[in-house]
C-alpha cells in the first residue's frame, strides 16, 4: 500500500523528503532513495513504523508516524471421507487453523468426465463446517476438490500451499435375487 505523503505548504514551496521507519515509533532510521512525496514501503515481515521528513528553507519538520500491521495469512484445510459407496453421500468439511473468522472458502470439485462445481461459501466459525456434500448417487469415479483460495474477515487472502482432497465414489453392486 502507498502512503501518501500529501502536499505540504508553507516554507519557501520547494521542499524536499526523507522517509523514515521505525519498528518502536521512537528510534528512526533515513530509508535509503525513499525522497518522494509518497512511499511505498516494501512487503515487510513485521510491524513498521514510517514517517516522512519535510524540508524547506533549511527547516525540516516530521510528520506523525504511520504503523502499517502485517497481518498473517489464514490457513486451513478441507477433509472428506477417502472412499464412500454410490448410494452415500461425503461431506466435505472446512477447518481453520488461524486467521479471523469469517472465512470465505473457495474451492473447486471436479467430478468423473470432467464436469466442475465451484464452491464459494461463506464460514462463521473455525470449523469443522460442511462447505459441499457429493450427494448420493452420484456418478462413481474419482471426485477431486482443490481449495483454491482462503479469505479472512480482515481481507488476508491464502491461495498458496492449500490442500487437495480426493473421493472415490464406488459404484453400487448389482444384486438379483
Amino acid at each position: 500500500a502507498t502512503i501518501d505523503g500529501q502536499t505540504p505548504a508553507g516554507g519557501n514551496g520547494v521542499f524536499t523528503y526523507q522517509w523514515q521507519s521505525s519498528t518502536d515509533s521512537t528510534n528512526w532510521t533515513n530509508i535509503a532513495g525513499a525522497t518522494g512525496e509518497d512511499y511505498q514501503p516494501p512487503v515487510a515481515a513485521a510491524n513498521v513504523f514510517y514517517r516522512r521528513v519535510t524540508t524547506s528553507n533549511a527547516c525540516s519538520v516530521n510528520s506523525n508516524g504511520v504503523k502499517l500491521t502485517v497481518n498473517a495469512l489464514p490457513t486451513g484445510s478441507l477433509s472428506a471421507p477417502a472412499s464412500i459407496c454410490q448410494y452415500e453421500s461425503a461431506t466435505i468439511l472446512f477447518t481453520a487453523t488461524s486467521g479471523t473468522g469469517p472465512f470465505r472458502v473457495r474451492a473447486t470439485i471436479t467430478a468423473p468426465g470432467g464436469g466442475v462445481i465451484n464452491i464459494n461459501q461463506l464460514v462463521n466459525g473455525n470449523g469443522p463446517s460442511t462447505i459441499a456434500t457429493i450427494p448420493a448417487n452420484s456418478t462413481p469415479g474419482t471426485y477431486t476438490v482443490v481449495f483454491t483460495s482462503l479469505e479472512d474477515s480482515i481481507g488476508c487472502t491464502q491461495t498458496a500451499g492449500l490442500n487437495t482432497v480426493t473421493i472415490v465414489v464406488n459404484p453400487q453392486p448389482n444384486v438379483t435375487v
